[in-house]
């Protein structure tokens, strides 16, 4: 099969990028990056002749929607992230006036979060470890504890020891010690001996399961009990650990080999393509 994806990559988050990846490793399918802004969305169509769209509410333009709706063979797939319920649902009956063939959108969040559409699926794909990340940037030193904030930690805690206060958001880059993407911070998360989120929104962060997957004890620290209690019953139904990633437990985890081996067995990037694929409808 044929692919065209949006590069809709943040700072947080990679799913685009390995997508396109490992669809492009395997013999039977061929994927093209869409140059958003750069080339003529349908001179790429026209071109290359794609059987599936993958791209995001915020990168989905008109032409795309125009020359879809003039080309039946083209299945379009769009990930939510990031995106609120009403540009969802009025994206959707944008859709559905066109008679676009949308077999599901993307959505991050947890399932009691995800977006309510009319008629659309909507299928959960959790974030997960980027196989194609490299480990180390060559950088040594070692630090206590990398403090993982947000725009919305109203103040950050501090801890015994050394420690940086670190975010993907650049928003914060003056505000913070460490500010970097997703790829750049899994480089480094090796240098640190614990590694503590003071802000977990409605999903688990990719940074989440890549410091996991290093085996590094990986904790959540979250000052509004409400969402506490959320991030537990997160962590439970996804590793089975019921509340012993709290950094506030009395029985927190301390050995995360089996976690480690959990997460690189189902939660990698190679496992949600085969996800994406399990999903898509074939030819007939």
């Amino acid at each position: 099969m044929r692919f065209i994806i949006d590069n809709y990559t943040t700072a947080s988050s990679s799913q685009a990028l390995y997508f396109a990846e490992h669809l492009n490793e395997m013999e039977e399918h061929e994927v093209r990056m869409l140059k958003q802004g750069q080339e003529s969305i349908f001179d790429a169509f026209d071109r290359f002749k794609p059987d599936f769209y993958i791209t995001s509410t915020g990168l989905l333009s008109k032409d795309a929607v125009v020359y879809i709706s003039q080309s039946k063979n083209i299945k379009l797939i769009i990930s939510t992230n990031d995106a609120n319920n009403s540009d969802v649902v009025e994206i959707e009956s944008a859709l559905l006036d066109s008679k676009i063939n949308c077999p599901f959108f993307i959505s991050n969040l947890r399932d009691e979060k995800k977006p309510m559409t009319k008629k659309t699926k909507v299928i959960r794909f959790m974030e997960c470890v980027d196989l194609n990340f490299d480990a180390d940037v060559g950088v040594d030193y070692s630090i206590d504890k990398l403090v993982m904030v947000g725009s919305k930690t109203d103040s950050v805690r501090n801890y015994n020891g050394t420690f940086h206060v670190a975010s993907h958001n650049q928003d914060m880059a003056k505000v913070v010690d460490v500010c970097l993407p997703i790829n750049l911070m899994v480089s480094i998360i090796s240098k640190y001996k614990e590694v503590i989120f003071q802000e977990i929104g409605d999903y688990l962060p990719q940074l989440f399961f890549h410091s996991i997957a290093s085996g590094i004890p990986t904790y959540y620290d979250l000052e509004d009990k409400e969402r506490s209690d959320v991030v537990d019953n997160m962590c439970d139904k996804v590793f089975g650990v019921g509340n012993k990633l709290n950094y506030t437990s009395s029985d927190k985890i301390t050995d995360f080999d089996s976690l480690k081996e959990l997460v690189l067995e189902k939660h990698t990037s190679t496992r949600r393509v085969k996800s994406l694929l399990s999903q898509l409808p074939t030819k007939k």
